[in-house]
């Protein structure tokens, strides 16, 4: 993956080489917060902690402090001609090494090579979008 200037919004994220659908593209890299209707950051993900209680939180992992995961340069093809082709896999990790919590987000069909990286960000997402 890279990143580069894109078509639909700054910066993207774009495939170095063919992806096959099911592929995990990379990680999307966050602080993990509580979930906060008055936080403004544009690179916040929900994702679900499930307790070993079977008890579920929604929580937010946000990527807004971390320039340097290339996650969070993945656009929505949000009311432009693209269509998403990745999706985030819900599934919250904790990676040691960095001391960062993280999901997947992971290929929704074949990605051909220089195609860029498109995700659902969700209806909340464009809850206020006019």
């Amino acid at each position: 993956m890279h990143v580069a200037k894109s078509p639909v919004s700054g910066y993207g994220l774009f495939a170095r080489r063919d992806i096959h659908k099911g592929e995990v593209i990379c990680m999307y890299t966050g602080d993990l917060k509580e979930v906060d209707n008055d936080n403004d950051s544009l690179y916040i993900v929900k994702v679900v902690w499930k307790l070993q209680s079977g008890e579920e939180i929604e929580m937010h992992l946000d990527a807004c402090a971390l320039d340097n995961t290339a996650g969070r340069y993945a656009n929505d093809a949000h009311k432009t001609t693209y269509k998403n082709n990745a999706a985030y896999d819900a599934v919250l990790r904790y990676h040691e090494l960095i001391e960062k919590y993280y999901v997947r987000i992971v290929s929704t069909c074949f990605i051909p090579k220089g195609a860029e990286i498109f995700v659902d960000y969700g209806k909340d997402y464009w809850s206020c979008d006019t």
